[in-house]
């Protein structure tokens, strides 16, 4: 009797899994994501089922971009946000590049700004913090990960100076990533702070897809000066943590027009977390520098697929040089067919990754990709000293600077923000910072696949294969 009743479940967990096998190969991001759950949910339906609940929605459920069409109070902010910057949209970019990137950016690119490179922990710490005590309005704080450690108190503390002057402060964290934020979050609170969570599992939809994360790290203050970058709210990314340093990182300071893009994709996320839309400033202020800056935020909930094209769309365009560096590089097909396309017409392709990433599984697969792109002449470099966490793009004389990394997740699963700056000037900023990098990198060299061991060879690939369901 008890071999009838677990025959009958085991069938009836058989059918689902052959159900949801269907269901993925109509929705799953990639054709590499389809065959993977495919396989895994007719072969290990008992432990695929569950993980394709939390892992396998292509889309990210009930959260609208504040920027389609529709009357309320977002739509109308956001229509008047582009108002606000048509004056400062720029033509200096081709006409081919200029369609693209606006289409994908939603607001348009705009001159008129001044973007500041930003290297290392320390240094965006100490910038953020005068920024906030100079605040006069409002300051806003968007992190992946805020912890309740030396840093995360420190900003606590400008944070209640600037309440204490009547400045209105706003936070907002991942539920994921921030899960151990705790008691900081009571002090802020406690003293006047506006704070939320970015709950990816609001909804009934949503119920269990914790897989999607807002990886963005954003600081908005007054609407005048904004900070984007790789780098969260921890003593790591300060090199407080001996575990971790030498902690290498990298985020960008704007002025001008395009905080007004930063901060509209802010009210998105609020929105969507609180249910309300901040009073901000919308008047653009265009600085000396007039450096033509273009805001990308992406993710899930985006019509098409933001930063997959946009990166595409920048690999094409070069013909000089093409610099990535990435702690999570694993790209998928079109980004290896496009950058080994390139570096075949002669373009300098190369890409930095580091020698110890934090994530094993990345690291699997990550190895697994030289065989690919070294022989077309894409060269690629192993950084050796410390932790590398920033995410930087140089696209001949365009310098990309943001949260989002070349993986699956930030290509297509993750809230990333992108900074894209169209200036001769920053490009030569951030390949010089770079050179300094590959002081400290090693070169992979072109037999370094062959000299793994088979064990070694198959679990990259496996680790490869499965990437786009993770």
């Amino acid at each position: 009797m008890l071999s009838d009743f677990f025959a009958v479940a085991y069938l009836i967990v058989t059918l689902v899994g052959v159900a949801l096998a269907l269901d993925a190969i109509l929705n799953a991001r990639t054709a590499q994501g389809t065959l993977a759950w495919v396989v895994a949910l007719v072969l290990f339906p008992v432990l695929a089922i569950p993980l394709y609940f939390v892992f396998g929605a292509r889309r990210f459920n009930g959260y609208v971009r504040a920027r389609r069409r529709g009357n309320s109070r977002i739509n109308q902010l956001a229509s008047a946000a582009y108002q606000a910057l048509k004056p400062y949209a720029t033509t200096s970019q081709p006409t081919q590049r200029g369609r693209s990137m606006d289409f994908l950016g939603l607001l348009p690119m705009t001159g008129g700004n001044d973007a500041t490179l930003l290297i290392n922990g320390g240094p965006t710490f100490e910038a953020i913090f005068r920024a906030i005590d100079a605040a006069t309005d409002y300051v806003i704080v968007q992190f992946y990960i805020v912890r309740d450690d030396s840093i995360g108190r420190r900003l606590y503390k400008h944070l209640q100076d600037a309440r204490g002057r009547g400045v209105r402060c706003f936070v907002l964290y991942d539920q994921v990533g921030s899960s151990k934020l705790g008691q900081l979050v009571l002090a802020m609170k406690g003293c006047g702070i506006l704070v939320s969570p970015f709950k990816t599992t609001k909804g009934p939809r949503n119920r269990f897809q914790i897989n999607f994360r807002n990886h963005r790290k954003v600081v908005v203050v007054d609407g005048r000066v904004a900070f984007i970058g790789g780098i969260n709210v921890g003593d790591e990314y300060a090199d407080l943590d001996p575990t971790c340093a030498p902690w290498r990182d990298t985020h960008i300071e704007l002025k001008g027009p395009c905080v007004q893009a930063v901060q509209m994709s802010f009210c998105e996320d609020w929105n969507w977390a609180v249910g309300n839309v901040p009073d901000l400033n919308w008047a653009p202020a265009p600085q000396r520098a007039d450096e033509p800056v273009l805001v990308i935020p992406s993710g899930p909930a985006d019509p098409v697929e933001t930063f997959l094209l946009l990166t595409l769309q920048l690999i094409a365009m070069s013909r000089e040089r093409i610099w990535i560096a990435s702690p999570y590089f694993v790209p998928d097909e079109s980004i290896i067919a496009a950058l080994q396309l390139a570096a075949l017409r002669g373009v300098d392709v190369r890409v930095i990754f580091p020698a110890r990433p934090d994530n094993f599984l990345v690291k699997l697969a990550a190895r697994s990709v030289g065989p690919d792109l070294i022989p077309a002449g894409v060269k690629m470099y192993s950084h050796g000293k410390g932790f590398m966490h920033q995410k930087v793009m140089v696209f001949d004389d365009i310098g990309c600077v943001g949260s989002a990394n070349i993986d699956n997740r930030s290509l297509r699963i993750n809230f990333e923000m992108t900074a894209l700056v169209d200036d001769a000037g920053f490009a030569a900023e951030c390949i010089r910072m770079l050179e300094t990098d590959l002081l400290d990198c090693t070169a992979v060299p072109s037999d370094e696949w062959s000299k793994l061991s088979l064990f070694k060879r198959l679990t990259s690939r496996t680790a490869r294969m499965f990437a786009p369901i993770l």
